[in-house]
């Protein structure tokens, strides 16, 4: 005799619903739209860190210099070294693919001393991502925000476009305080004070700093050493180098005891949490707080 299978249940091979697939995917979307944030969040705090670790390593060598020589890590003694002075320590100057300077002379320096204390040559010509804040994006003007601040710089390059991050046009997304490389008490930096140069000096170094060491800012963000100095208002109608690169008026600062920390740069530059004046009981001026060149 002869055995036969039993029928298969009804409903073994019956397919979705169109109502069911419907139910699934909206179930997914509902999932990727919980996740999308979750994970965005993860990864600016990711690069977030990145960034503030790159400037307490940056900050420590500011100080390591500053023990060695007496004074903080500057460009050149050539011509015009004050226009150097807040970004030249450390990085490399970018060039293009037929050896052309990205930035005119006024801009160029062939050493940046701050290298060799973080484990590079201080004529290095490669990138190095200890001078890369992970979200850098560029800067751009406050009130012209169509408009990149490299188009000022005089590049003679045609190499990059102008929206490039600072790391790859400056050779380091992060920029000195450059009132270290004022005379405590100018008005408003060494630009103004006397004509180019006037109260420029190198001469300054961690001996000579009065303010809190936790509070004396030396290097930060590119996008918020010169925006955080300025209210909301002025930064709409100045054209002020701007990149809260993570989240408004957010800035990321290396100070004198070693330290780094997000801080919020709503306006001035002394503040009861970080001053970049060296004495801060100097600057009696109402303008001083603005940027060291002046503007």
């Amino acid at each position: 005799m002869n055995e036969t299978n039993p029928p298969a249940s009804r409903g073994a091979d019956r397919a979705f619903t169109l109502i069911e697939l419907l139910v699934v995917v909206a179930i997914i979307g509902v999932l990727m739209g919980i996740i999308a944030p979750v994970a965005a969040k993860a990864r600016s705090s990711a690069q977030s860190l990145k960034s503030l670790s790159n400037l307490r390593q940056i900050g420590v060598g500011f100080t390591m210099y500053g023990d060695d020589f007496n004074r903080f890590p500057s460009a050149d003694k050539g011509p015009d070294a004050w226009q150097r002075a807040r970004w030249a320590f450390g990085g490399v100057n970018v060039t293009s693919e037929s050896g052309d300077s990205v930035l005119d002379d006024r801009y160029t320096i062939a050493e940046r001393p701050l290298n060799e204390y973080l484990g590079h040559e201080n004529t290095t010509s490669t990138l190095a991502e200890i001078y890369h804040s992970p979200s850098d994006d560029g800067l751009y003007y406050s009130s012209r925000p169509d408009r990149p601040v490299w188009d000022d710089l005089g590049r003679l390059s045609n190499a990059y476009e102008g929206d490039e991050s600072a790391f790859l046009t400056m050779g380091t997304s992060y920029f000195a305080n450059e009132w270290m490389y004022c005379i405590p008490g100018s008005t408003v930096g060494f630009h103004d004070q006397g004509g180019p140069g006037g109260a420029f000096t190198t001469r300054l170094g961690p001996r000579n700093v009065m303010a809190d060491p936790w509070r004396f800012v030396l290097a930060g963000g590119a996008g918020q050493m010169d925006a955080g100095r300025y209210n909301n208002e002025e930064l709409q109608n100045l054209l002020i180098p701007e990149g809260f690169w993570y989240g408004p008026r957010i800035g990321h600062l290396a100070f004198l005891d070693g330290s780094a920390r997000a801080e919020e740069m709503t306006e001035g530059a002394d503040t009861s949490e970080y001053t970049f004046y060296v004495n801060p009981r100097k600057h009696k001026d109402p303008n001083a707080w603005r940027r060291a060149n002046g503007r």
